[in-house]
């Protein structure tokens, strides 16, 4: 039995083949092509039942912190923010920053 993972993902799809998947999503008619199968598994829109979603999205999300083959990087132009949320302002701000022309 496979279940519908619910992860934002982007595929191109036959038609014919997207009717298959919504039938499944929505009615529970299961897929007879076995390839679909294959590539929906390959692009996570399906999963087997034995595979805890939750613990992979926390495996992924702690494996890309120690990961050094990226730099993950924010470039924030304005802080023009209204949220003035405490993880990304350590102090609150008195007033809002901009960056200059020549930056």
């Amino acid at each position: 039995m496979h279940t519908i993972s619910e992860v934002i993902s982007l595929e191109l799809i036959e038609k014919e083949k997207y009717s298959k998947y919504r039938n499944f999503k929505d009615k529970y008619i299961l897929i007879d092509d076995e390839e679909l199968v294959k590539d929906l598994k390959r692009g996570q829109f399906l999963i087997d039942d034995d595979i805890d979603e939750l613990e992979l999205l926390r495996f992924r999300i702690l494996s890309s912190r120690f990961d050094n083959r990226n730099l993950y990087m924010t470039i924030a132009p304005t802080m023009n923010c209204n949220f003035n949320c405490i993880y990304c302002y350590e102090k609150p701000r008195e007033e809002n920053i901009f960056m200059t022309e020549e930056v």
